[in-house]
C-alpha cells in the first residue's frame, strides 16, 4: 500500500465518526455473498461503551448483508441498566435477524457422550465415571474438562499401553472431596504449584484478567526475566496463556526489557480462584502497593 498520508486531526465526535465510517467499509470489504464473515465475541459483559456502539453500528448497518456476529455473555452479570443489555435492545429494536440462545449446563447425556468420546469408550464402559463427572460438576463444561485434567494428573486416569485403552480408579475419583465449586478446583491446582508462582498469580489476579510482563515485573519488584521464569509453570500448567509467541523470549534472551510479553488468565474462574488465595486482610495493602509502585515505575508507553 505504501507510505498513507497522515489522518487530519478532527474534534472527538467527529473522528469518531470518521472511525466508523472506515470500520464499516472495513467489515463490508470482507463480509461478502462469496466469503461471508463470522465474527464470535466473549465476555460481552465487560465491553466498553464505545466497543458496543460498535457493535450496534455494523450489526444495523443495512449495507453490510454478510456478516454474522456472535456474541457470549453472562446473563447473570448483568442487569436490564446494563450497557450491554441497552444496546441490545437497540439492535433488536432495528434489525430482525437477531436469536438469543440461553445455555445452561450440559445434562448427564451430554456428559456421558463427552467422556466416551474423549477416553475413546464405549457409553457403557465409561457410564460411571461420566455420572460421577456429572455429579461432581453439575455439569458444567469447564470444570468437566478441569476434572479430567485433574484425576489424570493424580494419575487416577492412566492409558494402558498394552491394552490400548484408558483405564480408571472409580472408587478414588468417587472418594474426591471436589464440590460443584470450580473455584475449589482451581485452588487446589494453584496449589500445587511453587510458591514464587503462586505468588505471581497472586500478584496478575489484582491486576486483572489481562496483563504484561512489564506491568507485572514492576509490581512483582523483579526483573522481566526473573518474573518470566516465575509464571513459566503457570503457562505449563495452562492456568495462564500467551497472547503471542513472544512469551518464549525469556528462555531465549538475556534481556527482554524491550518486549511487551502479553498473558492472560484461562478463564476468570481462574483469576477468581488465584485472588481467592489472598488472605482478605492484605488484599487493600496490595492493590495500594500496587498502585504505588505503578505510579513510581511504569513506562506509560508500555501500557
Amino acid at each position: 500500500m505504501g507510505k498513507q498520508p497522515e489522518v487530519p486531526q478532527l474534534a472527538s465526535a467527529e473522528a469518531q465518526n470518521r472511525f466508523n465510517l472506515v470500520f464499516q467499509k472495513f467489515i463490508n470489504l470482507y463480509a461478502q455473498k462469496e466469503h461471508p464473515l463470522v465474527v464470535f465475541l466473549d465476555d460481552l459483559q465487560w465491553a466498553d461503551l464505545a466497543s458496543l456502539k460498535l457493535i450496534q453500528l455494523l450489526t444495523t448497518d443495512t449495507d453490510i448483508q454478510y456478516l454474522l456476529i456472535i456474541g457470549a455473555y453472562r446473563d447473570n452479570e448483568v442487569d436490564i441498566s446494563h450497557p450491554l443489555m441497552l444496546v441490545l435492545q437497540e439492535i433488536e429494536k432495528n434489525s430482525s435477524s437477531v436469536k438469543i440462545i440461553h445455555y445452561q449446563n450440559l445434562k448427564i447425556a451430554d456428559v456421558s457422550q463427552l467422556v466416551s468420546d474423549t477416553l475413546k469408550s464405549s457409553l457403557k464402559n465409561s457410564k460411571k465415571l461420566a455420572k460421577i463427572i456429572f455429579n461432581k460438576t453439575a455439569g458444567n463444561p469447564f470444570f468437566i474438562n478441569q476434572l479430567i485434567k485433574f484425576i489424570h494428573q493424580e494419575n487416577l486416569l492412566s492409558f494402558n499401553f498394552l491394552t490400548g485403552q484408558w483405564q480408571w480408579d472409580i472408587q478414588h475419583i468417587q472418594s474426591i472431596e471436589i464440590t460443584d465449586n470450580v473455584i475449589e478446583l482451581m485452588i487446589n491446582k494453584i496449589q500445587q504449584l511453587k510458591d514464587t508462582t503462586q505468588n505471581i498469580l497472586k500478584i496478575a489476579a489484582c491486576i486483572g484478567n489481562r496483563f504484561n510482563l512489564n506491568i507485572l515485573s514492576c509490581v512483582n519488584e523483579k526483573s522481566h526475566n526473573d518474573t518470566a521464569l516465575d509464571i513459566w509453570e503457570a503457562l505449563q500448567a495452562g492456568l495462564v496463556i500467551p497472547l503471542s509467541n513472544s512469551y518464549k523470549l525469556p528462555q531465549l534472551l538475556d534481556n527482554v526489557d524491550i518486549f511487551v510479553i502479553d498473558y492472560k488468565f484461562l478463564h476468570d474462574r481462574v483469576q477468581q480462584a488465584a485472588y481467592a488465595l489472598i488472605p482478605d486482610e492484605q488484599k487493600k495493602e496490595i492493590h495500594l502497593n500496587i498502585g504505588r509502585l505503578l505510579l513510581k515505575n511504569i513506562d506509560e508507553s508500555l501500557l
